[in-house]
């Protein structure tokens, strides 16, 4: 990006010097080449992040979701009180954020 950035400041404050040698049109495709490179690049992080971000959060939820299962089976059959499903209830959620 950074190298992106100077080469885009050079063809500006070039501009006139390559209008003079009719390159002002090859050397703007050049840049829309590298821009879209750039831009390519950029998305493929991005959506790498967001899955990555998607994968964490349904790990979380589901985790959640079957300790609190599992607490209310267990307090259905007697084995746990009803204090620690709220416990559980309570806390499920952070414990496995915190394990991510």
């Amino acid at each position: 990006m950074k190298s992106f950035g100077s080469e885009f400041l050079d063809g500006v404050q070039g501009l006139p010097t390559l209008k003079a040698f009719g390159q002002s049109t090859a050397y703007g495709r050049r840049l829309a080449d590298k821009a879209r490179e750039l831009c390519d690049s950029t998305l493929r992080v991005l959506s790498t992040g967001v899955m990555t971000r998607g994968i964490t959060d349904c790990g979380v939820a589901i985790g959640a979701a079957a300790a609190l299962s599992l607490a209310a089976w267990r307090v259905s059959q007697g084995l746990m009180s009803i204090e620690a499903l709220l416990i559980v209830l309570m806390a499920g959620t952070e414990v496995f954020s915190a394990a991510a």
